[in-house]
């Protein structure tokens, strides 16, 4: 006897089982999404951070056009403008990628181990409960 005839010879310990196993691995699936959601703050964070320091190159070359030492500030303030904006788009491409992993690993850890049992329990045990519907009961 296999270990499935095996396991349905009690169903509903069986069922019991196989709910638990596909309830306990839904539940790991929206922890997981939960978790890795929350990185979209280290994104946001970049995005701030990069708008922040833009804002500063902004100020400095304002300062640029201020008589000796404007000439100086003007080359940093570009670099500085450039820096931030790099950071914004790190942040957002991050938020985009953050985004995406959410809903893959989610739904990877809520499903992929749920599907294989149920394929093969589901079959069995509705055909275990026509055989013991077509068995001829007890006066």
């Amino acid at each position: 006897m296999n270990p499935l005839e095996q396991m349905l010879e009690k169903p509903r310990l069986a069922d019991t089982l196989v709910a638990v196993w596909v309830v306990f691995w839904v539940a790991m699936g929206i922890w997981t999404a939960i978790t890795v959601h929350g990185l979209k703050q280290v994104a946001d964070t970049s995005i701030r951070a990069g708008d922040a320091v833009g804002q500063a190159g902004q100020v400095l070359s304002l300062l640029g056009a201020v008589p000796l030492v404007g000439g100086q500030l003007s080359a940093q303030a570009d670099q500085i403008r450039a820096l931030g904006d790099s950071a914004r788009e790190s942040g957002e491409k991050g938020k985009s990628s953050i985004d995406r992993l959410t809903f893959l690993l989610g739904f990877s850890i809520a499903i992929v181990p749920s599907v294989p049992l149920l394929v093969f329990y589901i079959p069995a045990r509705l055909a275990s409960r026509r055989e013991d519907g077509a068995s001829p009961r007890a006066p």
